[in-house]
């Protein structure tokens, strides 16, 4: 019930958003033919697979904050999590969202003391493997910091065809 409210809450706020935005200057350039991105053949995930974790401890390397199995098939991913400074001096953590080894999404934030920042990461990951693939939420934070990963979640929807791409996450 939570994600419907989500999913609609942002669906509101990007149509209002997008009600207010101004007109491009000058003229329109051509449009160009959708990609269609090559989805495995054979049987699919259907559905939404979501994991998660809470105060995971993040260090200053590559720390794995939650993993998701995925069948074969497409999938609109999104990942989220509240990132915690539990020092006395400003803090850095770059956490990261990737598929079969590629990187779907990058996220740099500072976190200033004693507070808290939210992380949200998305994109599309493509499962290949003849059995379960996966989708890692990972992050790492610089100097000093002491951070806490907390109420970390990674939603991935199956979906038929993905149409189209965008640019890496860095």
């Amino acid at each position: 019930m939570r994600l419907v409210l989500a999913v609609t809450a942002f669906l509101l706020v990007a149509s209002v958003a997008g009600a207010q935005q101004q007109q491009p200057i000058g003229p329109i350039g051509p449009r160009l033919p959708p990609q269609t991105l090559p989805t495995p053949q054979g049987a699919a995930g259907e559905g939404l697979y979501v994991a998660g974790a809470d105060r995971v401890a993040i260090g200053t390397g590559d720390t794995a904050v939650a993993t998701l199995q995925i069948p074969r098939g497409a999938y609109q991913v999104v990942a989220r999590l509240v990132l915690a400074n539990d020092r006395d001096s400003n803090g850095a953590v770059a956490c990261s969202l990737s598929s079969g080894g590629a990187e779907i999404d990058y996220e740099s934030v500072s976190v200033s003391p004693r507070s808290r920042a939210d992380v949200t990461l998305l994109g599309v990951a493509i499962s290949q493997s003849a059995l379960l693939g996966r989708v890692d939420l990972r992050c790492q934070a610089t100097g000093e910091t002491a951070a806490t990963a907390r109420w970390a979640r990674i939603h991935a929807l199956a979906v038929s065809r993905v149409t189209g791409e965008a640019p890496a996450g860095r």
